[in-house]
């Protein structure tokens, strides 16, 4: 019965091994940088729907990092930092890049009549971030 459970052991720890292995760390920057990415364009939102009424603020997006934006009469002279950042840019880690984009919210933080992708490619996979139409619901 010992020498099972012993057995068992030294299995388990060769799967975990072996699954840390196949699962290389482009894959993981990819799923930290789209959650980041998400909560930013949700405080993009939040900033635009608390704001003036000609105003918007978004997101700019090139291929190696991303900017808060703010446009209109009534922004502040110095855009504020993204949240966990020490500025208005965030750059993308691990190897993760994003195809360009602008997704820019209004007053009611609606993206405006289309629906905004922004695809970021880490290794071989890739994880799409899709502000809805209208609505401004980030998935």
């Amino acid at each position: 019965m010992i020498e099972m459970i012993a057995v068992l052991v030294i299995i388990g720890i060769l799967a975990a091994v072996a699954i840390s292995r196949a699962m290389g760390t482009s894959e993981y920057s990819l799923a930290s940088e789209s959650g980041i990415l998400k909560n930013n364009l949700r405080f993009a939102q939040i900033k635009a729907m608390g704001d003036i009424a000609p105003d918007t603020w978004g997101i700019h997006v090139s291929s190696g990092s991303y900017t808060l934006v703010c446009t209109g009469a009534n922004c502040p002279a110095a855009t504020p930092d993204l949240p966990g950042d020490n500025s208005p840019t965030h750059t993308f880690a691990g190897g993760v890049t994003a195809s360009p984009a602008a997704v820019n919210f209004d007053t009611w933080g609606s993206p405006g009549g289309s629906a905004a992708t922004i695809t970021l490619t880490g290794g071989s996979q890739t994880a799409a971030v899709t502000v809805t139409a209208n609505t401004g619901f980030v998935k």
